[in-house]
């Protein structure tokens, strides 16, 4: 019998209102320095709680661990990048439209 991938998404996160994003993207933007800072292995999920002035078990529900946070904020990142050289991209183009 073949196995089904696994999936990231915890069924609780299917569908999130407009709140629980913005909750969670003030997690992902709190997140980062800390981990920055701290590293992963120091930084607590209490730390973190504490940071966003939530409770651990607010932070839990959007994400179900410490690892899946970090998934987070990689994505997060890897998505910020993304955009930034798109636009680079677009801005480049616009210079070699320009050029005789």
């Amino acid at each position: 019998m073949p196995r089904r991938p696994v999936s990231r998404a915890s069924p609780k996160k299917i569908g999130k209102t407009e709140p629980a994003e913005r909750t969670r993207r003030q997690i992902l933007d709190a997140a980062i320095p800390l981990l920055v800072g701290h590293g992963f292995a120091s930084t607590t999920m209490q730390d973190l709680a504490s940071a966003i002035g939530m409770t651990p078990g607010a932070l839990y529900w959007h994400f179900d661990s410490k690892e899946d946070l970090l998934i987070g904020v990689l994505d997060d990142l890897e998505q910020r990048m993304l955009a930034e050289l798109d636009g680079v991209r677009a801005e480049i183009g616009t210079w070699v439209a320009r050029e005789p």
